[in-house]
């Protein structure tokens, strides 16, 4: 869907209410895509109903009925593995990127942050079961902790050598005996016998290498660990000595997870990335296939009482042929899984919708590749992507944008900041952006409304056009003096392009909002922001919308002070038109090619105007915590499409 392509720069921090009346009864429906790339799972000790799922960057979510549906509990920002405090299970911690740990006494409704000064990363958590307020944690200095439920935090007295929380690998505290903590890490196996102040190698029998894994037994206090590239150990006398199982499970040398159910003893299940999940039943005498597809890739396993769950990488397992990662469980033993990822959508940043078919949608991820959907939404699968199968560390696919060729014979995406078209709906993929070796493309790109050959890239300083579908490419430097955001291409006059960002005052410390205009196809550029950058509050122009009946009529969305602006002769003078609506951030803007209408959304609400901007209207937003882009269907005006965390949700309204 053309307008429908946004680079999105940045969060809204604020919560403020629109004072705007609502809109007749709008209807939200969640699209998913549901699953993503589930890294760590974790079930609530005390009641096994609970479950939270950490997908990293996309975010934390929780289930309360055993993974039937899901809620996000936390947007973003990398989130680690959920850990359950086990005498007062309402209490979750989990560590967030930049260096945070997170804390929620009321099972992630609310949260509260404290940091470890001078430690941009932390990494694994574990709370002592014996005296919980005592939680641990991965540092760049070796493992600290804290005694007061994770409000300030100490180093030990002889804490593990420095080498970065990524160098810790895992934390197993034990109740038994009091104050014992195992840290594996990527120089071997550590313990602490006094509650993580001071340290000692442990591991009796274990080869040198990096303690990936550790999990217990719960009746008889077995420990297991995974050595990486030696495969599972098994200590039975509280780890003084370790022994490898006498036979190993497919790709025991790279173990992404081990589960122990409760019973019965000796039994353990592994799983791994390409080899599914094993199992063993005698200790590891003999390990076997425990469903699942023998080369799904499997990023976590939990139990919750008797039901085991598996979180799955994008792309790489079709249980039900559409290979959209996510999570699974197993009531049987691993004889059969059933999908458990109703709700569990993570950040979708664009939308496409192709113009021969309104039933056909690409979404793009962020950070975990491209899904496609050809029944309006309401399922999706996991293509063949861009730059060939997704591997084990899905975070390095970056996916931005997408947008169609005017009559849908191409469809092109920026996928590592690389320009990709495919002209077979996904079958193949061609790399088609200009031969330069500085070609990063970071901002907005656009296909000509009138000619589907022709498309516009932003890159640098420059606008890179093609006018034979990205065979051949021309330069024309844009006279934008520090940044540009955002480029909309006119419907009703293809050659007329807009450019918005920012402009310095004396040097680019000191902005200033700008947009450029083009009507020549990007051949030469007069500025068209004569209002704009006379607001010294408004220091760039983030979004950018032109009326598809009129080239010269368009809308801006400004920033610093967040701002919807107007103008109906191409940028020669422009009005303010937000007024009353309280925007929280600067708010992305799209206009309906089917009746005009100009929406926006600011982060936290979606809200409409259906006369030109002269009084808006909010439609409420869906369950979701950070909303990034809106764009109405081009062929029916009362259906709009919302992305952000939590997916793709369509909005459909009744006739006003």
């Amino acid at each position: 869907m053309p307008v429908l392509v946004r680079r999105v720069l940045l969060a809204p921090v604020l919560v403020l209410a629109l004072s705007v009346p609502l809109a007749a009864a709008p209807q939200w429906t969640s699209l998913g895509p549901f699953g993503g790339n589930v890294e760590r799972l974790t079930v609530d000790p005390v009641d096994p109903q609970v479950l939270y799922a950490s997908l990293g960057a996309q975010g934390t979510f929780k289930s309360a009925d055993r993974g039937a549906s899901w809620i996000p509990i936390h947007a973003g920002a990398a989130a680690s593995n959920v850990v359950v405090d086990p005498t007062r299970n309402t209490t979750i911690y989990q560590t967030v990127t930049p260096g945070q740990v997170l804390k929620s006494t009321d099972g992630g409704a609310h949260w509260s942050a404290s940091s470890v000064p001078g430690f941009p990363q932390v990494g694994e958590l574990a709370v002592d079961p014996a005296a919980p307020n005592r939680i641990y944690l991965a540092t760049g200095e070796g493992v600290w902790h804290s005694l007061d439920g994770g409000a300030s935090w100490q180093p030990g007295r002889r804490p593990l050598p420095p080498g970065g929380p990524q160098s810790v690998k895992a934390l197993l505290a034990l109740a038994r005996p009091t104050g014992t903590v195992f840290a594996g890490t990527e120089g071997g196996l550590f313990q602490s016998a006094d509650g993580g102040d001071t340290w000692k190698p442990a591991g009796r029998g274990l080869h040198a290498g990096a303690v990936t894994l550790l999990a217990r037994t719960a009746r008889n206090g077995v420990l297991w660990d995974n050595v990486k590239g030696f495969g599972i150990y098994w200590s039975v006398n509280g780890g003084a000595s370790w022994r490898r199982t006498a036979a190993q499970p497919k790709g025991a040398t790279n173990v992404t997870a081990l589960a122990v159910p409760p019973s019965p003893a000796g039994t353990v299940w592994a799983s791994s990335v390409g080899n599914g999940i094993y199992r063993t039943t005698d200790s590891g005498a003999h390990w076997a296939p425990a469903g699942l597809r023998p080369n799904a890739s499997v990023l976590s396993l939990a139990f919750g009482g008797s039901t085991l769950y598996a979180g799955l990488l994008t792309g790489n397992f079709d249980v039900v042929g559409r290979d959209t990662g996510g999570v699974y469980a197993s009531t049987d033993g691993g004889a059969t899984w059933r999908s458990r990822n109703l709700g569990l959508a993570g950040l979708i940043v664009d939308v496409a919708l192709d113009p021969r078919d309104g039933q056909v949608l690409w979404a793009t991820t962020g950070d975990s590749g491209l899904f496609r959907s050809t029944v309006g939404g309401f399922d999706w699968d996991f293509p063949t992507q861009p730059e060939g199968p997704v591997t084990a560390n899905p975070t390095s696919r970056t996916v931005f944008g997408a947008t169609f060729a005017a009559d849908g014979s191409a469809l092109y995406v920026v996928s590592s900041h690389r320009l990709w078209k495919t002209v077979d709906d996904g079958a193949s993929w061609h790399e088609v952006g200009p031969v330069n070796p500085s070609f990063f493309i970071t901002n907005d790109f656009a296909t000509d409304p009138g000619d589907p050959r022709t498309l516009y890239v932003p890159s640098g300083s420059s606008l890179y056009t093609s006018h034979d579908a990205g065979a051949s490419w021309q330069s024309q430097p844009i006279p934008m003096q520090c940044f540009l955001i955002s480029l909309a291409a006119a419907a009703a006059s293809p050659a007329t392009l807009y450019a918005g960002g920012a402009d310095g005052r004396g040097d680019c410390n000191q902005q200033s909002a700008a947009l450029y205009r083009s009507t020549d196809g990007g051949a030469t550029w007069a500025k068209a922001d004569a209002g704009l950058s006379a607001d010294p509050a408004n220091f760039f122009v983030r979004s950018v919308a032109v009326d598809p009946a009129d080239a010269r009529t368009l809308y801006a969305g400004a920033y610093q002070s967040p701002a919807v602006w107007k103008s109906t002769d191409g940028g020669a003078t422009w009005t303010r038109i937000d007024t009353g609506l309280n925007l929280q951030s600067v708010p992305v803007l799209s206009v309906s090619p089917a009746d005009g209408s100009v929406w926006a959304t600011d982060g936290f609400q979606v809200i409409v105007s259906r006369d030109a901007g002269a009084v808006w209207e909010s439609v409420g937003a869906p369950q979701s915590n950070l909303l990034f882009d809106v764009g109405p269907d081009p062929r029916d005006a009362s259906r709009v499409y919302v992305t952000g965390w939590g997916g793709v949700w369509l909005l459909e309204l009744a006739p006003p």
